[in-house]
């Protein structure tokens, strides 16, 4: 529907490159808020992994690691928060690119539309010389 309002308007190349642009820009971000919150996630296991696993109970190790745990399921509830759940990301990535596919399809047709249309009016401007 948005981009057969596009295709009404007064300049529908200029507005579906727009659209088209928004889309993207809206990928790449969730995909920098991904890859953000993973190097968090890496970072907190990297530190649970390097706390020392020995025979003898140490209070301090198990506070270092529980409050590591802890981190690390705030971080996962973040990004449940803020980018919903992985079926959710997934089905929103998938409609954008669907979006974009649709976009990019409808600007070759103008383009292609365009070009037969600057052909013709060449073609008529031949047999005028004629």
């Amino acid at each position: 529907m948005f981009v057969e309002n596009i295709l009404n308007s007064r300049f529908p190349e200029y507005w579906l490159a727009r659209y088209r642009s928004a889309l993207l820009h809206d990928i790449e971000s969730e995909q920098k808020q991904r890859e953000w919150y993973s190097k968090q996630l890496e970072a907190l296991a990297d530190q649970i992994g390097g706390l020392p696993l020995n025979d003898n109970y140490d209070l301090q190790t198990e506070l270092n690691r529980r409050q590591l745990e802890y981190e690390a399921q705030r971080v996962r509830g973040m990004i449940e928060e803020n980018l919903g759940s992985v079926e959710q990301v997934a089905q929103r990535q998938e409609a954008r690119l669907q979006r974009v596919r649709l976009v990019e399809g409808e600007m070759q047709r103008m383009q292609q539309l365009h070009l037969e249309q600057v052909s013709a009016v060449t073609q008529e401007l031949q047999r005028y010389r004629c």
